[in-house]
């Protein structure tokens, strides 16, 4: 039999077919394109176009990285993009990497070292009242203490009351009328509540007095502040007084020398750690005065220069890097002629030898500025300061700095041994360029960087101050008018 014949599947129905839009129908699509484009900002296509960019710039770079059969397709992937490549750095160059503007170097002042200076200063008028000012920077103000007529000379500070004030006391010397009737006496200020007048005057005692120079120590050793006066001349109830302080602000003065004091200063000058005095005077021996009981300030003296010196003034200081004991030598200041003096003891127990000679010295002091640098070799040594005179006959006379040459008494004692007499060579700059009439040196540190700067206070065509700050090595120094009336012959700091 025949096979029967397979079964033929039947049709199945086509698919749909949608049928093509109409005209209105493209352009209602065409409408809703338009709307679209126009609702998203121009600057979101651009950003999405680099995006896109970007994103494939990425693709063929890691390709690349992959090495083998990816090469031809990163080199088609960048060929079939040149301008999308194009736009992306178009892109980077419209907003380059953030940089700093170059700037125009603004030239810059130097500040004024004078501008640092603080300190407050008595000062001692001969010829008028008597002031405490205040330095802030190159300004200078003053206040009056006391309007009084006594010729004053000399000025120390210290709180003699006891109170945490800072006191003074005015050395007044000869009157107005002359010797005749002598009235002048030394005087004590008491700092106290500006309600009552910022001070409270007394006289220092009873005693009539022709005074120059007052220096302010702890004589006895019981922490309160002493008083060494000096005296012009040494004549019977004239003598230079000790005045040890009762800690009220009162004293009790005896003399300590029969003879004149024109200047002095105090220091452990045997090294038994009590304090001793040196004295000098024009026309008349120098002095020194040894602690010899502490507990009662009784001192014992001996002339250590001639009559016939004309010694102004007088400094401590350990100028002798040879001396274990560093024991102070000290420096005489005067006309026409300089010495210098060391302990020794026995006897005798200073040796002083000429040490150079001054064009008309009036006022001195020793500090160690420098330390060994600028002026001098030998650390730790005080370096010696001296003031114009005031009745100088020598055109340029100018506040100076000095030092030991070379220190001589360090040559194994050839100075001390010498049979001829010797001079010690001093080695001196000027600090200040103006001719001087230097009558007191004050040091401290006056601009608070640490080192030691100087005051030469004094009268020139008026008063006035050289201030001179520590650069170190050398004083750098500029000059400040004194606001006030009169002649200034003597000054202290006040802390």
């Amino acid at each position: 039999p025949e096979p029967e014949p397979a079964p033929v599947p039947e049709p199945k129905d086509p698919l749909p077919v949608e049928p093509a839009p109409s005209g209105t129908a493209r352009r209602g699509a065409m409408d809703a394109l338009r709307s679209l484009w126009a609702r998203v900002p121009v600057a979101a296509w651009i950003t999405l176009g680099a995006i896109v960019a970007a994103g494939a710039v990425t693709v063929a770079v890691l390709l690349a990285a992959g090495g083998g059969s990816s090469d031809t397709t990163v080199a088609a992937s960048t060929t079939t993009a040149p301008d999308t490549t194009t736009t992306a750095a178009a892109s980077t160059t419209e907003a380059p990497a953030t940089t700093t503007a170059p700037t125009t170097a603004v030239p810059t002042t130097e500040a004024d070292p004078f501008a640092a200076m603080r300190a407050t200063i008595a000062l001692a008028n001969r010829a008028g009242p008597n002031y405490v000012c205040s330095l802030e920077g190159e300004a200078l103000s003053c206040a009056v203490v006391e309007d009084q007529v006594d010729r004053t000379e000399g000025v120390a500070a210290a709180d003699f009351d006891l109170d945490g004030r800072t006191d003074l006391a005015f050395a007044n010397g000869l009157p107005a009328d002359g010797y005749e009737g002598v009235s002048a006496r030394d005087r004590i200020c008491l700092a106290v509540d500006a309600a009552m007048g910022g001070w409270l005057c007394s006289d220092l005692s009873a005693d009539e007095t022709i005074s120059s120079v007052a220096a302010a120590a702890d004589l006895d050793s019981d922490g309160t502040p002493d008083l060494v006066i000096g005296t012009e001349i040494g004549q019977e109830q004239l003598f230079p007084q000790v005045c040890r302080g009762n800690g009220d602000g009162t004293f009790a003065c005896s003399p300590f020398l029969e003879g004149g004091a024109f200047d002095l200063d105090v220091g452990d000058l045997d090294g038994d750690g009590d304090l001793d005095i040196v004295t000098t005077a024009m026309g008349s021996e120098s002095y020194v005065c040894m602690n010899t009981d502490p507990a009662m300030a009784r001192f014992e003296c001996w002339a250590i220069l001639g009559p016939d010196g004309e010694y102004t003034a007088v400094a401590v200081g350990h100028f002798d890097a040879t001396d274990a004991e560093r024991r102070p030598g000290l420096f005489f200041a005067g006309q026409g002629d300089r010495q210098m003096c060391w302990y020794q003891g026995g006897s005798e127990p200073y040796d002083c030898y000429r040490a150079g000679s001054g064009a008309d010295d009036f006022s001195t002091a020793a500090a160690d500025l420098w330390g060994g640098d600028g002026l001098g070799e030998i650390d730790d040594l005080a370096e010696i300061l001296v003031g114009g005179g005031s009745n100088t006959e020598v055109p340029g006379t100018r506040n100076q700095a000095c030092r030991v040459e070379a220190n001589a008494r360090i040559a194994a004692g050839e100075l001390l041994d010498a049979q001829e007499p010797v001079q010690v060579e001093l080695r001196c700059t000027e600090v200040t360029q103006e001719d001087a009439t230097t009558h007191e040196i004050l040091v401290a540190d006056l601009d608070g960087d640490g080192d030691l700067d100087v005051l030469f206070v004094g009268n020139m065509e008026g008063p006035r101050i050289s201030a001179c700050l520590n650069d170190g090595d050398s004083l750098s120094c500029t000059l400040i008018g004194i606001p006030v009336e009169g002649q200034i012959v003597g000054a202290a700091l006040l802390p």
